[in-house]
């Protein structure tokens, strides 16, 4: 949290004098008090301008047509807000509200408000939200194997028509990576500082400069020892903007990142590149679900880019938390990112700082290439992963350096989004989504029960097999909760093998949300039931029922109950909430794999795992193993240990149901086994994802445990210690 500032003048807090004015006895966690104007003012604005002048986003009522273009758009909102503009000019001019700057796209202006200024402000009606302007802290070549991206420049695919905006602090635009001249040059097609409201966009602070490189940068020879080998995709274009402040350059201003959002949108096309993805690697404190009602306006800009089929890529933040991520991440119109290692750490020197004073810090010593690093903030809402640790990237001079952070896997996804659109140009901000987390690899996130997806954009390339959500439609029935359903068609023919759903459901109470998935024939399956609600619950902002069916959500009925039905047709989600509001269908997705793909045989993976193993400060290690079958059918498991130091090896085999997930928490138990430290066999269908995860008996501290091809069993024997 931004830190308070000190009172200028001596009067009653404002957050009784706010309640006073709009009849209300308190404020709730993200939604304000509202009188009969429907005014909501957050908590944070009333706190803050009981120490002073504020910062604020103010949003206006006038809804816009979710349907026009961004010219027509601009010209709408311009004329529906006149009159609250000329109202805050007039408030302007007695200097209770200073610094006004309207927005092009959606009915809301940016403001410093005084608490003078918070009554006569609310005597608009047409004023429907004010926010704080927040302050969001800034937070290559060796991950493009890990992502699959090297595969598509050997195709010729390298983001070549494409462009990327980059909303940061600014580039350096005469670094050889990124044209190597003013703007506009061959790589920076257009570039602004819309926090300083000037059009040079010169870095300020090095990390846009780099953030900038690692999605679109291109080749560059900067010694005769050293190579920088590119961005993602490197011939794609830049759009360049600064939205932070000269004089305090560490963080971008939420207001100015609007702005340039909204001018990239203005500028989307050039005479031979369309705009692809937004990138944003910053951002402020970490929320445990989807946080639009706390930044309104950042999230109806968000939702315009989507509609003209723009993805707002954004980093979850390096606090380290494993309960939320940023904002704007946590906006359900930006795709998060979080960062997994692209090599493996080096030992004693993969501790990190979360916070400012270095108070709390986490390690990832024992981690290896492709593990999610231990300051990413995840969570159930955080949509992929990409590589970070350790990146090469560009630094101001024509040199490089070493860039890490979910400020570096960020990037990573606005240029696999680059790369996809230059294959499929029409493809929509929700096709590029699916795509990218339904055809992805299974990372665990720091707990047995929480995988993300680390994006394989090579695999993304085959569209065949997923099938998008459609807007949702709600259904009443008198006397009946509203059920919300949405489409999604399926046009190649064949029979189901496998099965997974992707979704995101947003209400104030999940526990009483119903989710049935419906074949085209009719067939359906539970993916959830519905609970009785919890009365001891707040009603807060919705929350969100985010993830994968059956990767790292259970259904309630098996999938499998779908093996061997025609799988043309249309596919509906129904979505119910047993009490209260309809739920949000905000997005869903199918990969539905036909049952001639789905591959018989078996692999051998190995896993170095222990059972109740010694380690440090009287610590007691044990292994958790989690295999999730996502096709239509039973899949069978073998389990191996090699030799132990009590025991002989031991072999036994298990069943994972179609459409399920089997997690051991001590995977030697299911052995037989009581004490020692191995290496598993795991023999598995190409189909069943296998996770591992090292736990300490004693603290609770967990790592990720590599997974092994067979000719790296030496390593794997000796590679486990280290995690003890």
């Amino acid at each position: 949290m931004k830190g308070r500032r000190q009172p200028l003048t001596h009067r009653p807090p404002l957050a009784i004098v706010l309640a006073a004015l709009l009849g209300a006895t308190g404020f709730a966690a993200t939604t304000a008090a509202a009188d009969g104007g429907g005014h909501r003012v957050l908590p944070d604005v009333a706190r803050a301008l009981d120490h002073g002048p504020t910062p604020v986003i103010v949003t206006l009522r006038p809804p816009i047509a979710k349907s026009l273009d961004p010219e027509q758009r601009r010209t709408m909102v311009r004329r529906v807000t006149a009159a609250s503009l000329d109202r805050a000019r007039a408030l302007e001019r007695r200097g209770v509200l200073q610094r006004l700057r309207p927005f092009d796209l959606i009915p809301a202006f940016a403001a410093v408000l005084t608490a003078d200024g918070l009554a006569p402000l609310l005597e608009d009606p047409d004023v429907i939200a004010i926010e704080r302007d927040d302050v969001w802290p800034v937070s290559t070549a060796e991950g493009l194997d890990i992502i699959g991206a090297d595969e598509l420049w050997r195709s010729g695919i390298t983001g070549e028509g494409t462009a990327v905006a980059i909303i940061d602090t600014g580039v350096d635009p005469f670094h050889p990576s990124l044209g190597g001249a003013a703007v506009p040059n061959q790589k920076i097609v257009r570039g602004l500082d819309t926090a300083d409201g000037d059009d040079d966009p010169t870095d300020c602070f090095g990390h846009g400069t780099a953030v900038a490189s690692i999605a679109v940068g291109g080749t560059h020879q900067w010694s005769p020892y050293k190579t920088f080998e590119g961005g993602v995709a490197p011939e794609a274009r830049l759009l360049a903007y600064k939205a932070a402040p000269d004089g305090a350059c560490s963080g971008l201003i939420e207001s100015a990142v609007i702005a340039a959002i909204e001018d990239a949108l203005l500028h989307r096309e050039g005479p031979d590149w369309a705009l692809a993805a937004i990138s944003i690697s910053a951002g402020g404190p970490p929320q445990p679900d989807t946080c639009d009602a706390l930044d309104p306006a950042m999230a109806a800009v968000a939702k315009q880019a989507n509609r003209l089929g723009i993805t707002v890529v954004t980093s979850s933040g390096n606090d380290g938390d494993r309960a939320g991520i940023s904002s704007p991440a946590c906006l359900s119109g930006t795709l998060s990112v979080g960062s997994v290692w692209d090599t493996d750490p080096i030992p004693g020197a993969a501790t990190f700082c979360l916070d400012g004073t270095c108070d709390r810090t986490c390690s990832d010593d024992g981690g290896f290439a492709g593990a999610m690093t231990c300051y990413t903030n995840a969570g159930p809402v955080l949509d992929v992963l990409a590589p970070s640790e350790y990146l090469k990237a560009a630094e101001a001079g024509g040199l490089t350096t070493a860039f890490g952070g979910t400020s570096g896997a960020a990037p990573y996804v606005a240029g696999a989004v680059a790369l996809l659109r230059d294959l499929y140009p029409q493809a929509t901000s929700a096709e590029i989504r699916a795509r990218l987390v339904l055809k992805s690899r299974a990372v665990q996130a720091g707990d047995p029960q929480l995988v993300r997806p680390l994006i394989q954009v090579h695999r993304a390339l085959d569209p065949s097999d997923l099938a998008v959500g459609e807007t949702p439609i709600p259904v009443t029935t008198p006397g009946q909760p509203t059920v919300v359903r949405s489409t999604a068609r399926v046009l190649d023919g064949g029979r189901v093998g496998g099965l997974r759903v992707w979704l995101r459901v947003a209400h104030s109470a999940p526990e009483v949300v119903s989710i049935v998935l419906r074949a085209p024939d009719g067939s359906t399956v539970i993916l959830r039931e519905s609970n009785s609600p919890d009365p001891n619950a707040e009603e807060l902002s919705p929350r969100v029922i985010a993830g994968t069916y059956p990767v790292d959500l259970r259904p309630d009925e098996s999938l499998g109950r779908l093996s061997g039905i025609e799988r043309q047709g249309t596919w509906v989600l129904e979505a119910q909430a047993a009490t209260g509001a309809p739920p949000v269908i905000d997005a869903w997705a199918l990969h539905v794999e036909d049952e001639e793909t789905v591959i018989e045989g078996s692999e051998r993976f190995l896993i170095p795992i222990a059972a109740r193993t010694p380690g440090a400060d009287a610590s007691l290690w044990r292994t958790h193993l989690q295999l999730v079958n996502p096709t239509a059918r039973p899949m069978e498991v073998g389990l191996t240990t090699g030799p132990l130091s009590e025991s002989a090896p031991r072999r036994t085999s298990l069943v994972v149901p179609a459409g399920h997930r089997v997690a051991l928490s001590d995977a030697f138990h299911a052995l037989g086994l009581n004490r020692g430290s191995s290496t598993l066999a795991v023999d598995a269908p190409r189909d069943v994802a296998t996770a591992a995860l090292i736990v300490a008996e004693t603290t609770g501290v967990r790592q990720a445990l590599p997974i092994l091809e067979p000719d790296t069993a030496p390593q794997a024997v000796a590679t486990h210690h280290l995690f003890f």
